[in-house]
Parts: C-alpha cells; structure tokens; sequence
C-alpha cells in the first residue's frame, strides 16, 4: 500500500541559517546532467573521451562516439525504470565506473547495447553494469574486439520473495580476440516463482576465472550459461565457479537445475567446480554438456544432483583426446520415482576415466564410454534401489584397471555391463561388478558381456568379476590405427 508523504516540519533556525547562508554563498547541488549523444559529453571533439560525474540517459538514446576511445569514470544512468540506450565507440573501458539499467520492485530493469570496433575492458575500484530489478533483470549486450574483464561486476539480477521476476540476459562477444573473465557475471533470481537468466560469452577464444552464476528460484534457464570460443580454445581455471542451480520452488519443492553448453573449437580444460543442482524434493538437476574439437580435460567436480529428486544428464564429446580426473555427480535421491542422470562421454581419440563417475539413483541411468583407445582407472557407480543403469563402453581397445559397479541394491535387478573392444586388457586391480539377471539384451545373457577379436582378451584371474563374464568373440571390431 502506498503512504502518503508527509509535510515538512518547520525547519529549526540553526539548520535554516546554515541552509540559507549555503544559498547566498551558491553552493551548488549535486545532481546528475543528462546526455542523449557524445556531443553532450565535455570532453572535446578529439582523443579519449573522459566521462566523469553522474550522467542520465534518456530511454531509447545513441551515445555515438563516432570512432573515440571511452574511459568511463563517472556513472551512466538511464533517466527512467526499465529505459534503454545504446553506446558506440572504438574501445571502452569501465575505470572504476558505472553502467545503471534499474528495475523496480514490478518493473523490468532496463538495456544496454554496446557496440566498440577496438577492447572492452573493466578495471580499477568495482566497476559495474547493474541491470538488477525485482521485476525482472534487464539485457546487457556488448560486442567487442577483445574484452578483459579485470574487476566488479555485471549484473541482471531478476527478483527474490513471492512477486518477482525472471533474471535477465548477459551477452558477451569478444569478436576475433579473447575474452577473459576475471570478476563475477550474475543473472540470478531467489524468489520462489522465479527463473534464472542467461549468460552468452563468445570469443575467438575464451578464459574463466571469476564467477558466472545463471541460479533460478523456481529453476534455472535451460540455456542458463553458454560460452562457445571459435576458433580457439575454452579455458576455465580452477579459481572460476560456475552455477546454474535450482533452489527450491514454494515450500522447498521441486526446483530445477539449468542448462550448460561449453564448446570450443580448439581445447577445452575445465578445472573449476560446476553446479547446476537443485534444491528441494522432487527436483531435477541440470543439464551440462561439454563439446570440443580438439581435447577435452575436465579435472574438477560437476554436480547434476538433487537431495529429493533426480539428478541431470552430463555429456563430453571431444575430437581429440578426452580426460576425466575430476568427479561427475549426477546421482538422484533413492525417493520414490527419483532416477540418476545419463553419462555420456565419447571422444574420437583416447579417453581416460581416472576420476569417478555416478548416475545411481532410485533408478540408476546409463553410462556410455566411447575411446580410441579407452582407459578406465577411475570409479563408474550406477546403482540403484530397484533398477540399477546399463554400462556400455566401446572402442578399437580397452583398459580397464578400475571399479564399474551397476549393482542393484535390492531384489535381483538387471544392471548390465558391456564392453567391447577389438583388444581389451582387464588388469588385477580391476572390479567389475553387475547383477545376476537375467539379462536378455547380452548374447551371451550373462550381465557382464566382453566383446573382443580372437585371441584379444588379457583377463587377470586377480580381477573380480562377478557375476562370471560372458566372453564374444567378434572379428569385425575395428583395431587402432597405428599410432
């Protein structure tokens, strides 16, 4: 409910003095200026543009620098909730200053565009671009020929309580440099009805090490964080953290996990933890899938899971040599009607498991290892209470020196293990480990299946395989090509 203003008491005759003695000297008042093009800007007709003090934009403005350079020190605002303008330049740097798109507690927060032909780059003392508002986050677009973001922050924050709205959108495009991510890009929401925004970053190649966070209150975006670097590599270091988290609709039911797409078309290494759980019974965790041209390296946690709920897919596809050390969660809850999310990791070249991987469940999901040749020293669990998940792993060999457990827990369940490979070594240390069936989609109806050409198969009688392999001969399997 709105209040009415009330009037002004009487001033008492001490702070009247001094107010009027302020007038007679002509102190001035702060307030901001208003510019709706460069022109407006006291900064000369040539070189560098300082912009300094506090500035209002009027809605649908064009700030043409016509080819400058911008430093901005000062605070760019739009002059209304939810106005927008845009900017261009040859390169734009935030020193310690601000881009403001404010929202309302019901309205959309506003947009900026920024278009540069030269670098984008945030520096100095917490340099920010706010596009926060509770009735929904705004849109922050900015295209660049290289982009550093040192310090501060951007935002697009959608709104928290029980009336609010969505996050907003970040796009971030490089152009053919680098985008680097050092400071924290958010586009979140906590209220219980809300959805989490999206952040895009594009460049030709791309390094993370500050926070990308797209969390929803009700959920998170399917395409919550995309980050695609053409033609060069996709690097995300260890002091990164990125998250797309569902945290829980009303009374903590049923939130959902985002989407991730990370895509390079050189490398990819991600070494940074990445979330997208969710929060609250019944919920689903996200969905991540990592994609790379050339290598893939994922050397931390990935956490698709759910405390009451089902857990997200994860899913690698590399043209080069791929390389698991880290762990993949995407375990669900052992509720009724609670499932795992599917693992799927495929690579044109070798592959290495030596972390772990986990889709068990109330119903564990599937699991499937593509590698030329493949290298399992890690963990595969996929088990579950009442059905455990399928294992399949193929490639011109196989290596397998570690546990792959698809045990059911209860009952007699038909978790199958299959591997086939032209050469297969199954080393001492190796466990493998299914139900005892039946299992009628194996030839040999055994719950664990080894596929291998004639005379193909090392087997350590110390490797504990239970219950006992059914052993295929097929001569067709494509070999390895000579390395």
């Amino acid at each position: 409910m709105k209040h009415r203003r009330r009037p002004l008491l009487p001033l008492c005759g001490a702070l009247l003095a001094v107010v009027l003695a302020a007038a007679l000297l002509g102190t001035p008042v702060a307030r901001a200026a208003t510019a709706c093009s460069a022109a407006d800007f006291p900064c000369g007709a040539a070189g560098e543009c300082l912009i300094q003090g506090a500035w209002d934009v009027p809605s649908g403005c064009v700030l043409d620098f016509a080819g400058r350079d911008v430093r901005l020190a000062g605070t760019l605002r739009t002059a209304v909730v939810g106005g927008d303008f845009r900017l261009a330049a040859a390169g734009l740097v935030l020193d310690g200053g601000r881009i403001e798109l404010p929202g309302s507690q019901l309205d959309f927060a506003g947009s900026v565009v920024v278009e540069l032909t030269g670098p984008f780059v945030m520096q100095g003392n917490a340099p920010a671009i706010v596009a926060d508002g509770n009735g929904g986050g705004g849109e922050i677009t900015i295209a660049a020929n290289g982009a550093t973001l040192a310090t501060g922050r951007i935002s697009a924050d959608g709104g928290t309580g029980e009336d609010c709205g969505d996050g907003g959108l970040i796009l971030l495009d490089a152009g053919s440099g680098t985008l680097r991510v050092e400071n924290r890009l958010r586009a979140r929401t906590a209220g219980h009805d809300c959805e989490g925004g999206e952040i895009d970053l594009r460049g030709a190649a791309i390094e993370v090490s500050g926070s990308v966070d797209a969390s929803g209150g009700a959920q998170a975006s399917d395409f919550a964080i995309w980050m695609g670097a053409i033609p060069g590599d996709l690097t995300i270091t260890s002091t990164a953290r990125l998250r797309a988290d569902g945290t829980g609709q009303y009374e903590g039911y049923g939130g959902i996990g985002g989407g991730m797409f990370l895509y390079a078309q050189g490398n990819v290494d991600v070494a940074a933890s990445i979330s997208a759980r969710a929060r609250g019974w019944q919920g689903i965790g996200g969905d991540v899938q990592i994609d790379g041209e050339g290598s893939v390296d994922v050397s931390a946690d990935v956490r698709l899971t759910t405390r009451g709920g089902s857990g997200g897919p994860f899913s690698i596809n590399a043209g080069g040599p791929a390389r698991v050390t880290g762990r993949i969660d995407t375990s669900g809850s052992r509720r009724q009607f609670a499932h795992g999310g599917s693992i799927q990791i495929r690579s044109a070249a070798s592959l290495t498991i030596a972390g772990s991987l986990d889709a068990s469940g109330r119903s564990a999901a599937d699991v499937y290892l593509t590698g030329n040749p493949l290298l399992v020293t890690g963990t595969v669990s996929s088990r579950g209470v009442v059905q455990s998940g399928f294992f399949q792993a193929d490639g011109c060999s196989a290596a397998i020196g570690g546990t792959i457990d698809l045990r059911t827990l209860r009952g007699t369940g038909d978790g199958q293990l299959t591997i086939a490979a032209a050469r297969q070594s199954i080393a001492s240390t190796a466990r493998l480990l299914a139900d005892e069936g039946p299992c009628p989609y194996t030839l040999s109806g055994s719950c664990v299946e080894l596929t291998s050409r004639s005379g193909e198969l090392s087997l350590s009688p110390s490797a504990v395989i239970d219950p006992t392999p059914g052993i295929v001969v097929d001569d067709m399997l494509p070999e390895c090509p000579p390395s």
